[in-house]
């Protein structure tokens, strides 16, 4: 079947392509991959002294970036002009693309990849004159396998890697919910097309069914009651 040989067909289908995908067993968002956490994975580019900036979905994230980047720069000039925070402060987990790269692949080509302006991207995330190097999440730390409340998303090795820093944030949940309407309404539908309609426009006037989405068991539910729940067990954590 699709769903055991190549569910990615289904972003194929236009609009609810995304439905099949989540009923299929995929996770959601469809462009988040666990791959650079899962297993050992994270040992092949995730290093000490690094920082994992993994703020709650809609609570500040790129301004919780820009502000760790000011900090690792003291505030001045660094050694690559500021172009934009996904230079700098790069996101693991993003896939660009359903089926032309995996994750891990595209760790390994951020090492090589030259921009238009003939700088090459590794000088903006992995320079040598930073003090410690960033990267975006939106993932919950590890949790045993015989936790009932197991998430999907809860890979970033926390207590494995003690000498990486997490910065973990969460903004009230009602006000998630009305920045996440906004933000999804703004999506261009190239975007939407690529992952089979994800993520569908909000009605705004239906505002008990949006709510409902971010509650347990909802499609969003693990973006906000599950990412707490997660950072609440470390929160005494040294890292």
């Amino acid at each position: 079947t699709v769903a055991k040989v190549r569910p990615s067909l289904f972003f194929k289908i236009p609009r609810v392509g995304h439905i099949f995908w989540e009923l299929s067993g995929g996770d959601m968002p469809p462009y988040f991959s666990t791959d650079p956490y899962e297993g050992d994975n994270h040992l092949r580019w995730l290093k000490d002294r690094d920082v994992v900036i993994s703020t709650g979905t809609k609570s500040g994230t790129t301004w919780m970036l820009f502000c760790t980047h000011q900090i690792r720069i003291k505030g001045q000039d660094g050694p690559q002009p500021f172009v934009d925070l996904s230079y700098t402060t790069p996101w693991p987990e993003m896939m660009q693309h359903p089926d032309r790269y995996s994750a891990m692949q595209q760790m390994d080509m951020m090492l090589n990849v030259t921009l238009k302006d003939g700088s090459n991207l590794n000088d903006y995330w992995n320079n040598a004159a930073y003090p410690f190097r960033i990267f975006k999440s939106h993932f919950s730390p590890r949790r045993s396998q015989d936790d009932p409340n197991q998430s999907s998303y809860g890979v970033l090795p926390v207590r494995e890697r003690p000498n990486v820093k997490y910065v973990a944030m969460v903004r009230n949940g009602l006000e998630v919910v009305r920045s996440w309407n906004s933000f999804v309404n703004k999506h261009r539908d190239e975007l939407r097309n690529l992952w089979g309609g994800f993520p569908a426009r909000v009605l705004e006037d239906n505002p008990e069914e949006v709510i409902q989405d971010w509650l347990p068991g909802g499609i969003q539910g693990r973006a906000w009651f599950e990412y707490v729940a997660g950072w609440w067990k470390v929160r005494h954590d040294p890292n």
